[in-house]
């Protein structure tokens, strides 16, 4: 029961700070999609998977398209 209560409130905690993240982040154009995999990345990674998410969409997905393009 302790570990449920943990995972859920792992999960809501993260969701807070996703939401509160784009609601700040979003003055520079930067935006996370709130879902089930950037939720459960959050979860997991904390300030870290944020982080991460940012790097892996804004500088590696960009840097991709333009290298393509």
């Amino acid at each position: 029961m302790k570990l449920i209560k943990k995972i859920i409130k792992r999960i809501i905690f993260s969701c807070f700070i996703l939401y509160g993240f784009n609601y700040i982040a979003n003055c520079y154009n930067i935006f996370l999609a709130i879902n089930y995999i950037t939720i459960f990345i959050i979860s997991i990674l904390g300030p870290f998977g944020i982080c991460g998410l940012i790097f892996f969409k804004y500088f590696l997905l960009w840097g991709f398209y333009e290298w393509f393009i």
